[in-house]
């Protein structure tokens, strides 16, 4: 992630020393005013290395033996999106750094490739079509083990999946009460729908069953 830091004329302050405090200056971090105590030394404005870091999300690990002081950030840098890109374009329309960071590790997962967003889904509603509808969150754990396994049984029976991520677009919501769901609509309104997680063979056959009878 990249990160800003808005500081004109000012330098980092490693070590305490006895100076004088420079409350006339204001420190802004990514937009944000921080209550840190800035000093003066010999005509120089120094900040506190730690207050600085840790406001933009990193670590600041002084040793004392060494002299070192290490600045860890595990934020995503733009060549850390950049594999991301294509697949976040071609199945959210958007940037990688606008998704979250579950629905990201799904983009090159073949069993999320059905994605349907949500003016999409409307269209398909408003021209009262035909179709099924899977709502998941990367965040469930029931879908995450019951995707792989319904996928087969969609294609087996041979009807096409959409999937909406609830996650990422909570409108979704006013659709479903949990997830994983799938609801079948026909011509533009709700007849059917199956919920829960597919924990065994009759659950898997009690989907199938209702591809089947809705197709």
């Amino acid at each position: 992630m990249k990160k800003t830091l808005f500081i004109t004329g000012l330098f980092i302050l490693l070590f305490s020393v006895t100076v004088f405090a420079a409350s006339e200056f204001k420190m802004i971090v990514n937009g944000t005013q921080v209550d840190v105590e800035l000093k003066v030394i010999d005509g120089a404005t120094y900040v506190p290395l730690r207050a600085v870091g840790e406001m933009l999300g990193a670590d600041v690990i002084y040793d004392g033996t060494t002299k070192t002081i290490t600045i860890n950030d595990e934020g995503q840098t733009t060549s850390e999106y950049a594999k991301y890109e294509e697949d976040a374009k071609r199945l959210y329309q958007t940037s990688p750094k606008d998704l979250k960071p579950e629905t990201r590790e799904l983009l090159m997962d073949v069993n999320y490739q059905s994605i349907i967003l949500p003016d999409q889904f409307e269209e398909k509603i408003d021209n009262e079509e035909s179709f099924f509808v899977y709502f998941f969150s990367p965040a469930c754990h029931h879908c995450i083990y019951t995707t792989p396994l319904l996928n087969p049984i969609a294609e087996e029976v041979g009807v096409e999946l959409f999937q909406y991520n609830v996650y990422e677009f909570e409108q979704g919501w006013e659709y479903v009460n949990s997830t994983p769901t799938i609801i079948y609509f026909e011509n533009g309104q709700q007849k059917d729908l199956i919920s829960g997680g597919i924990t065994n063979d009759v659950v898997a056959n009690q989907y199938k069953e209702f591809l089947m009878n809705n197709k």
